[in-house]
C-alpha cells in the first residue's frame, strides 16, 4: 500500500476492539456492538529515536484509551461519521502540549457482526493535517460536530478552571490524561472515563501548576432522536438471534 506520506514514519494500532452505538437500526440505537479500528499514524519520530523517551512521540496506551473514548461515548449512524471524528481527534489532538503533531492517518473501522457474520462491512479513510490548517481549526475546542456529536478539546492553564452550561437533551463524557483535574468537585481518574447525565453545568477544574487536557464528547440522548430508520428489506433482514 502506498501512501503520499513516504518522508514520514509510521507507527500502527492494529486490532482495537470498541463497543459503541453505531448503526440506523432500532436495536443498533440501544445496543452497543463491536467496531475493529485499524490504524497508521505518519509523525515525524527522530526526537523520540535519538532520546528513547515517551514523552517525544505517540503513547500507544494513551492513543487506545482516547480512541476508545471517543467511540464509547458517541452516537453514529454511519462508519463514515466514527471515521471522520477519529481522524479529526487524531490529527487535532493535543495531550497537554506533549504530543508529536500527526501530520496524515490512515483509518480502518470494521462493524463484524453488522450482517450477522455472512459479510464484514467497512470504511478505510485517508486524512491530512495540513488540509486542516487555516480553516480555524486550531486553537478551537470544537473538533468534531454533527447532529448527534460533539467533541471537544480545552486546554485549562494551571490552577483555572471553566464552566460548562450543557446543551439539553445531551449527555457527556469526560476524560484526561492528567492526573490533576476535577469536574464539579469530583477527582478525575487518568485515562477513564466519567460520565454526566443530568447536570445543570460542569465546572472543569485543574489543580495543578502546568496546562491540562479535557477532552470531552456531547452525546444527544437516544429519547431526543428522531428520524429512526425502517428495518431493512427482508433480503437483508437478520434472524432474530442476530437481530
Amino acid at each position: 500500500m502506498v501512501f503520499a506520506s513516504d518522508q514520514l514514519d509510521e507507527i500502527g494500532i492494529e486490532g482495537l476492539e470498541v463497543s459503541c452505538f453505531i448503526g440506523v437500526y432500532p436495536r443498533e440505537r440501544l445496543i452497543k456492538q463491536s467496531v475493529i479500528v485499524n490504524l497508521r499514524l505518519f509523525f515525524d519520530s527522530r526526537p523520540s529515536g535519538r532520546s528513547d523517551c515517551l514523552s517525544d512521540t505517540i503513547s500507544y496506551e494513551f492513543l487506545c484509551q482516547e480512541i476508545s473514548f471517543v467511540l464509547e461515548n458517541s452516537r453514529f449512524s454511519l462508519l463514515e461519521a466514527a471515521g471522520e471524528a477519529l481522524c479529526r481527534f487524531l490529527l487535532l489532538r493535543d495531550s497537554n502540549g506533549r504530543t508529536i503533531p500527526i501530520q496524515e492517518v490512515w483509518l480502518e473501522l470494521k462493524k463484524p457482526w453488522a450482517l450477522g457474520g455472512k459479510a464484514i462491512p467497512s470504511v478505510r479513510m485517508f486524512r491530512r493535517r495540513k488540509d486542516l490548517v487555516g480553516d480555524g481549526e486550531f486553537g478551537n475546542n470544537l473538533i468534531y460536530e454533527s447532529s448527534r456529536n460533539r467533541l471537544y478539546q480545552i486546554t485549562l492553564a494551571g490552577n483555572s478552571h471553566r464552566v460548562i452550561i450543557p446543551e439539553t437533551g445531551f449527555e457527556f463524557g469526560v476524560m484526561t490524561q492528567g492526573s490533576q483535574a476535577s469536574v464539579n468537585g469530583e477527582k478525575l481518574v487518568p485515562g477513564q472515563c466519567a460520565v454526566y447525565q443530568k447536570t445543570i453545568k460542569l465546572v472543569i477544574a485543574n489543580h495543578f501548576q502546568r496546562p491540562e487536557t479535557i477532552l470531552i464528547v456531547a452525546r444527544k440522548k437516544e429519547a431526543d432522536i428522531e428520524g429512526i430508520l425502517e428495518p431493512p428489506p427482508r433480503s437483508c433482514q437478520l434472524s432474530a438471534e442476530q437481530w
